[in-house]
């Protein structure tokens, strides 16, 4: 019987209908129509296997058209610039028998001379992404080549800023000289007074914008991970600058630059690099304001479960992971002993 044809079998006096594709076997219920029609939807939009030994341009071009489709554009766009560069490196008609670990790992060398850590490991899980995705459609019937390739260790960015940094940042970003840097101004100081992620304050438009609680509430598809509604709280500053801004830009993201274009990651890091050699900082960058918002949060004795929730975390898992150092500062932990006896005195 043919590859991919509708089946059944008779158990416990029900029909059952089923189809073997790409040598997995689906099952499609007992009602025959809904099960032509679950196997047309699943033939359609279920990619083949392309050989015993596609070359791997071919993959990573099933790849990518698989990925202009379901992930968003900026998503893409990283994936695209990473594996076209990945591909030109790649010997000529190399086949997915030929291909070897070192293949990525003198690509990374060689390709990103100088640059850091993060970002070759960025580059890399790129490669690896688009293997393995061909492995889990079954387009390729052996185990990715990468899948065990090891991949430069991502340095943990522990930088982050006090209020008085703070205060001189923004002293920088005071108008002069015919600059105006309110647009700027107000991205940042969302990000600071909020902890939202840099690409959440991208993002924003009025319609997210709940006046009534002082939030943002993004809709699942255009929250973090695609499985639930991310909400930004608002502080007074905050939320003054989101009304202001939201009155401005009725339609489309509300922070936008002095040409009116919304804030991008390299106009972002172009504006970044006078005020790092400015204040001294070399690893300063949007999400250092971030960081800072969770430290100052966990300093001040906020709970790890609520400051969590504010970043829009779902557990307390991140925060230890990237936060175990301010457990070792001088006098935190005997503060926060001593406020909790207080409180405790109190309540006795």
């Amino acid at each position: 019987m043919r590859e991919s044809q509708l089946r059944s079998r008779v158990r416990n006096g029900k029909t059952r209908f089923y189809a073997n594709i790409n040598g997995e076997q689906i099952q499609l219920g007992t009602k025959k129509g809904a099960a032509e029609k679950k196997l047309k939807e699943l033939l359609n939009g279920r990619p083949r296997q392309i050989g015993p030994n596609p070359h791997v341009g071919e993959l990573i071009d099933k790849f990518l058209a698989w990925s202009s489709k379901s992930n968003e554009p900026g998503t893409y766009g990283w994936y695209k610039f990473h594996l076209d560069h990945f591909k030109a490196f790649l010997p000529g008609g190399l086949r997915l028998a030929q291909l070897k670990r070192f293949h990525l790992t003198n690509w990374l060398s060689e390709r990103y001379p100088g640059t850091s850590a993060n970002y070759r490991n960025g580059a890399g899980r790129c490669a690896k992404r688009a293997i393995q995705w061909c492995e889990d459609e079954q387009l390729i019937e052996v185990r990715s080549p990468l899948a065990k390739a090891k991949l430069p260790e991502p340095e943990r960015r522990e930088l982050t800023i006090d209020e008085t940094q703070w205060q001189a940042l923004l002293k920088l970003l005071e108008n002069r000289w015919g600059h105006n840097y309110d647009d700027f101004r107000d991205f940042l100081t969302v990000v600071w007074e909020t902890g939202c992620r840099p690409f959440e304050a991208r993002i924003m438009e009025a319609r997210y914008f709940d006046r009534t609680n002082r939030c943002w509430r993004f809709p699942t598809k255009r929250s973090k991970g695609k499985k639930r509604q991310r909400i930004v709280y608002m502080t007074a500053e905050a939320c003054l600058i989101t009304e202001r801004r939201a009155l401005k830009y009725p339609e489309g993201p509300i922070f936008r630059q002095e040409n009116g274009k919304p804030w991008d990651k390299n106009a972002i890091r172009c504006k970044f690099r006078r005020l790092k050699d400015k204040l001294g900082l070399p690893e300063l960058c949007s999400y250092t304001l971030r960081h800072s918002f969770a430290t100052r949060m966990l300093q001040a004795g906020v709970d790890s479960h609520v400051v969590a929730k504010l970043l829009g975390h779902t557990s307390t898992r991140m925060l230890e992971q990237r936060y175990s150092h301010i457990d070792s500062k001088p006098g935190f932990l005997l503060g926060v002993l001593n406020r909790a006896n207080s409180a405790s005195t109190v309540v006795a």
